[in-house]
Parts: structure tokens; C-alpha cells; sequence
């Protein structure tokens, strides 16, 4: 990571920081609250820090790792949400990204490829501070799966289905709060996103980077697509740095269905990687333990593919 160098003016700005470190603005903001360092002088809004100390705090940080977050959304079941997060997850790890990928839908069918829900006494509800919802706080380290060294699952199960209206206006960031904490241990996190359109998923949008909408080419599926927009465009308005792609799963084209791919475009834009109609993707979804990589490599290559394109949304492979 670039060092600070250390100038005559003993304050800097965050926007500096940021264009200096290559560091998000956000990620700067954040730590520097978390490390207990505050301004030295407010111009316009704008803080500024005492240089010296800014250069010990990033010359001291865990690497150069910064998330990029993605959720992946549709209120439609059904159509490749979980298989989506799951194959690209596998992809990103597999290609050496630090990985984390969140269940955020209550049916678990993410976790359920590596662990059994049902059994499980903490999951990403309790790391959430949900007590409210009847969520106890739990150690991360009694919640999160580690599957390998590139990749970790926190895990989901029906209990999240009661975080479902708001008790007051902070339950709308607290999966985003929650990335924050991590945005220096990996590479990308992942979230999957239930079939809903309710608090959980404005979670996501408002934690994310980029929001990929798995659709298939079908009439029922972009039937759904006017409610999703309005969702992600409010969402938009408390985080400005969200871009949106659809995502189309079980492609046909030799049966005329670009049309219908066409008119997914018209909502967001579509990923130049589809993914085919295969019945070995569908299939790895009932065998628990098993993934499409150890089953199929031939077919995984296409997530490979889908991997490298996001990494292209976030400016090449960092």
C-alpha cells in the first residue's frame, strides 16, 4: 500500500487520504473514528488531521485489503440468487480473494451447503446486535464458518425472519455497520439477499457496493422488476455509491429469449456473462457439502468468467 509521505502542512483532509492511499473516502472516515482520532480543524464541513498521526495509523494497517460488497436481490424466488452468491464466492476465493459471504435470507439454503441451519445457536443475526428482534449477542468467533483460507460463511437461519419491521431508524444500518467492521480483512463480501422487499434487504443496498439482480429470461421475472426499482432507487438516496446489474441465469438463447434478456436491460444493466440453462447447476443445489467447482469444472469456469467481470466493475484485479 502507498505510504503517506509527510509534508510542511501538518494537517490533512480525508479526501487526500483517499486519493493518496487509494482507500475509499468512507473506509478513511471510518478508520479514523474507529482508531479514536479526531479532526484538528473543521473548514466547511471538511476534516482535517494531524498529519503524523494519520501516516502512523494507515502505515500500521492489515495490508491493502478493502471489501468491495455485493448483495444480490430479487423479490422473486426462485431464479439463482443463492447460486449466484455461492459460485461467484467459490470464484473470487478460488482466484485468491480473501471472501466472505453473508446469508441474509432466513431460508438458509446458502448455509445449508455448508452446515445444518437448524442446529446452529448464533448466525449473522446475532453479530448484528438485533436484540431487539430476540437476538442475543453472540462472539464472531462462535458464528462464523471458515471453509477455507480465501473463504467464510456467515450463516443464516429461520430465526432472521423476524427482522422484519423497523424499531427505530439505526435497524436500517446495521448490516451495513457490520461490514464496516471487516472492510480491511476481506477482499469482498457477498451478501445473499431473501425474496422480500422488506428491512433486510434495504440492509443490503444501503451496505453495498454493487446490488447484481440474477433474473431469468422469462415474462414472470421481469414482471417483478418495476417493485425491485423502486426499492434500490430509494435506497439510492441514502447510499450514492450503489451501481446496479442484472444478472440473467438460465439463458436459452438458441430459443429466441434475448428478447426478453433485452427487456431486463431496460431496467438495469445486464452483465455481459449469462449463465446457461445446465441442469449440473441445479442439481449441486441438492447435494449439501458439494459444490459446482468439485462437481462440474468445466461448468465453473463460467463463474470464473462472471469473476472477472466484477473484478472489472471494481477497476481490475487488486
Amino acid at each position: 500500500m502507498p505510504q503517506l509521505q509527510v509534508e510542511v502542512d501538518h494537517l490533512i483532509g480525508i479526501k487526500d487520504i483517499s486519493d493518496i492511499t487509494g482507500i475509499p473516502e468512507r473506509t478513511v472516515s471510518y478508520k479514523l473514528k474507529n482508531a479514536g482520532i479526531k479532526p484538528d480543524k473543521v473548514v466547511d464541513k471538511r476534516h482535517y488531521y494531524q498529519r503524523d498521526k494519520v501516516v502512523l495509523l494507515f502505515s500500521q494497517a492489515k495490508g491493502s485489503l478493502t471489501a468491495k460488497i455485493i448483495c444480490f436481490a430479487n423479490q422473486k424466488g426462485g431464479i439463482g440468487k443463492t447460486t449466484s452468491a455461492l459460485n461467484l464466492g467459490l470464484a473470487l476465493s478460488s482466484k485468491g480473494h480473501k471472501t466472505a459471504i453473508i446469508d441474509f435470507d432466513p431460508q438458509a439454503n446458502l448455509s445449508g451447503q455448508f452446515c445444518k441451519p437448524d442446529t446452529l445457536s448464533g448466525t449473522i443475526g446475532n453479530l448484528l446486535d438485533l436484540n431487539e428482534f430476540g437476538f442475543n449477542s453472540f462472539s464472531e468467533d462462535r458464528v462464523k464458518q471458515t471453509h477455507s483460507e480465501t473463504l467464510t460463511i456467515f450463516p443464516s437461519n429461520i430465526k432472521l425472519a423476524g427482522f422484519l419491521v423497523p424499531k427505530g431508524p439505526g435497524d436500517y444500518d446495521r448490516l451495513d455497520e457490520f461490514c464496516k467492521k471487516h472492510l480491511d480483512e476481506f477482499s469482498y463480501i457477498l451478501i445473499d439477499c431473501p425474496p422480500t422487499l422488506d428491512i433486510k434487504l434495504i440492509n443490503a443496498l444501503i451496505a453495498s457496493d454493487i446490488c447484481v439482480v440474477p433474473s431469468t429470461p422469462s415474462h414472470f421475472s421481469i414482471q417483478g422488476m418495476e417493485d425491485l426499482a423502486k426499492t434500490i432507487k430509494e435506497s439510492l438516496r441514502r447510499n450514492k455509491r450503489l451501481r446496479v446489474f442484472s444478472l440473467i441465469n438460465k439463458f436459452k438463447p438458441k430459443l429466441h429469449l434475448a428478447t426478453l434478456a433485452s427487456q431486463v436491460a431496460e431496467f438495469f444493466p445486464v452483465l455481459e456473462t449469462k449463465i446457461p440453462d445446465l441442469t449440473v447447476i441445479e442439481k449441486v443445489q441438492a447435494l449439501p457439502g458439494k459444490n459446482l467447482m468439485e462437481l462440474d469444472k468445466n461448468v465453473f469456469k463460467i463463474y470464473m468468467t462472471l469473476a472477472d467481470e466484477i473484478e472489472n466493475l471494481f477497476g481490475g484485479n487488486k
